[in-house]
């Protein structure tokens, strides 16, 4: 799998991440799961934008830290996008006492679990992707 097939994209000043340690396990998780990519592209924003994707798209009006989406119609093909409020991540990784980089490769990754068919709607579900967050990152912070 081709790591051009990754592309990072940023409507924000600073979205300080190390695209190398994203597409390794972007391609993990994908490998994990039995899924080719092909095409993912990360966005890094702000709240407004996110806060109105979410109200747009899932009828929700409350900001978020990532939204991700499925483009493709084959079950074993991922195809998507994955959107990152960089004003989230920041304001997290003060919360969580992390690096604004370790921040962001969660928010990444969150958003590839979700693309890999991974949810978090409830408590177990939620526990669930923590430990499948911690699980990738663990090798890299």
């Amino acid at each position: 799998m081709s790591s051009k097939t990754i592309h990072f994209f940023s409507e924000v000043t600073e979205s300080a991440c190390d695209e190398k340690i994203l597409r390794k396990i972007l391609l993990k998780v994908a490998r994990d799961f039995r899924f080719k990519i092909e095409q993912i592209n990360i966005i890094f924003t702000n709240d407004t934008a996110l806060k109105k994707m979410k109200k747009q798209y899932f009828n929700e009006d409350r900001f978020t830290d990532v939204i991700s989406f499925n483009l493709s119609e084959n079950k074993t093909l991922l195809d998507g996008e994955i959107y990152i409020s960089v004003d989230r991540a920041k304001s997290q990784a003060q919360e969580y006492s992390v690096c604004l980089n370790h921040e962001i490769t969660r928010l990444v990754t969150h958003g590839m679990l979700h693309l890999c068919g991974i949810m978090d709607s409830t408590d177990g579900e939620r526990e669930k992707m923590r430990v499948l967050e911690n699980h990738y990152l663990e090798k890299h912070f």
